[in-house]
């Protein structure tokens, strides 16, 4: 508990310093410093570290409240990421559904619906930049950018039948 209080002052300090010691904290064997490694990462971490965060997400052994922080790492990492973090979110996100508990279902919903508003956003985003291009003289770049369009949608069809109530298993 002392480390984890230790690591969040270190963060106010230091985030580079915070991260490193997440990371060096993620091999531990207790539990609640790999969450607070996760949590660290989830706010500063970089693409090496989305597997960890994950990878916590999924961990049988985070239980109760710990289950919460994990997802709120994940969420808050993907969301300062963008959609590219968001390629593994139906599978992650089903098994929440699935394997989740009373402090996940506080936000399970939310969290989705702020995925499904970051697709609509970045599809809109395509829409306009295809509306100002020439069919004539920019066929490549509109079908590029169609191509784009359609693995967004594929996403937002894959996670929006996630929206509904959580089975709680815990």
């Amino acid at each position: 508990m002392v480390l984890g209080t230790s690591l969040n002052t270190i963060k106010e300090i230091d985030t580079i310093q915070a991260l490193s010691i997440a990371r060096e904290l993620s091999s531990s064997s207790e539990i609640e410093l790999k969450v607070g490694a996760a949590e660290i990462m989830g706010e500063y971490g970089q693409e090496k570290d989305q597997a960890f965060i994950e990878m916590m997400v999924l961990n049988s052994e985070v239980k109760d409240y710990n289950k919460l922080r994990t997802l709120l790492a994940y969420a808050y990492y993907v969301i300062r990421k963008g959609i590219p973090a968001m390629k593994g979110a139906p599978e992650l996100l089903t098994q929440v559904k699935k394997n989740g508990n009373q402090y996940t279902g506080w936000y399970y919903d939310m969290i989705i619906e702020r995925f499904l508003e970051m697709l609509t956003s970045e599809q809109e985003l395509i829409n306009s930049e295809i509306d100002g291009l020439n069919p004539q003289t920019d066929s490549g770049s509109i079908n590029k950018l169609n191509k784009k369009k359609s693995e967004l949608s594929s996403l937002y069809d894959q996670l929006s039948p996630l929206l509904g109530p959580q089975e709680n298993k815990e």
